[in-house]
């Protein structure tokens, strides 16, 4: 592989706090009008707003997808294999989430135990790893990972019963709300067994227990509610030696040493707003690779060139130096990036990201 190709080893080597030939790249999404600019093309996706409410759940029947909009996650195998190949992104993340419980319309609408018949069950596990293998199969001896993306419990449950129903409820009815996280745990931790039978790279698990001040609980009760949980839910891919990467916006001052705690080797995506990602590396540089910081609501949104060529060359000189970071984004390539910042991160990592 060349530095210009991507690579899932280099990746990895990142992932063990391992320098390879280069600095490597991964983003979990890529938006339009960035998506379309790389790939030379309109590509096709699911126009989901669209749809006939039936037509959606057949869609997330047959597919499991619940982000159907124009980002990376709705393309299809060889389309997604391509742009990673145009755009070295050292892998696809294939979305697995427990698709069509709650979305943006139904956000707390769980209001007490009469309303759990409003929650969808989950895609079927077979369904949601028959899509996986299909991203497997096309991306066979190209270089490019395969990564199952999925939740925690956390952010499923408040999804349920939103940010203000769930700090009521761990007081009015914990017992709903303990019922809630074990629902979706028993999701988690059956695709976790799953997924750990298939011939993935790593596997990548988000749940934002956080926000700019810390986590969305106090700690204590969030290293009693959810830490046990997610070590349930990750035992049997800790047990195949599958790498395990984790998403979480907000302050990871808590979060990081939970992480650890629980074997996984990455953390994304060190929102600069809230953490300071050198005193990270200081800290916890040696124990857990850090992914992205480059700013999204900054310089790749509303920057220029330049300004992002010399915050992308700062984060690898201050980051990269023993092989644990991931040069990427503050959290995904959304539709305010400008394709031309991202694609002059991209040539920076590719060009001044050389070890």
């Amino acid at each position: 592989m060349g530095l210009r190709d991507p690579d899932i080893g280099r990746l990895l080597a990142a992932f063990r706090i391992q320098k390879a030939d280069r600095v490597p790249h991964w983003e979990l999404a890529i938006e339009s009008p960035t998506l379309e600019y790389l790939m030379g093309r309109k590509v096709p996706y699911l126009d989901y707003d669209r749809l006939l409410p039936a037509e959606r759940e057949e869609y997330r029947l047959r597919t499991g997808q619940f982000y159907p909009e124009a980002t990376s996650w709705a393309l299809w195998p060889a389309d997604y294999l391509e742009l990673c190949q145009k755009w070295p992104n050292e892998a696809m993340g294939i979305n697995c989430i427990y698709a069509g419980t709650i979305g943006p319309a139904e956000r707390g609408s769980i209001k007490g135990w009469e309303d759990l018949e409003k929650l969808r069950p989950p895609v079927p596990v077979e369904d949601r790893v028959r899509i996986v293998q299909a991203y497997i199969d096309q991306a066979r001896g190209s270089g490019v990972g395969v990564a199952p993306v999925f939740f925690a419990p956390f952010t499923e449950t408040y999804e349920a019963l939103g940010i203000e129903g769930l700090a009521y409820m761990v007081y009015d009815d914990p017992k709903l709300v303990l019922h809630l996280l074990d629902h979706y745990t028993r999701d988690a931790r059956a695709l976790a067994e799953a997924v750990a039978e298939l011939d993935v790279d790593f596997v990548y698990i988000g749940d934002d227990i956080a926000d700019n001040n810390g986590t969305i609980l106090h700690p204590r009760m969030m290293e009693e509610l959810w830490v046990p949980r997610v070590a349930h839910i990750v035992e049997p891919i800790k047990a195949r030696g599958i790498p395990m990467a984790f998403h979480c916006c907000g302050n990871l001052t808590h979060v990081i040493p939970w992480l650890i705690q629980l074997g996984f080797c990455a953390i994304q995506p060190v929102q600069p707003n809230c953490n300071d990602i050198y005193a990270l590396k200081r800290q916890y540089g040696d124990r857990i690779c850090l992914i992205g910081n480059i700013e999204v609501p900054g310089c790749l949104s509303f920057g220029t060139v330049d300004d992002v060529v010399r915050e992308t060359k700062e984060h690898i000189d201050r980051l990269a130096y023993n092989g644990g970071y991931v040069c990427a984004s503050s959290h995904s390539i959304t539709s305010l990036v400008k394709p031309e910042n991202y694609v002059a991160m991209l040539e920076t990592i590719m060009e001044y990201g050389v070890y």
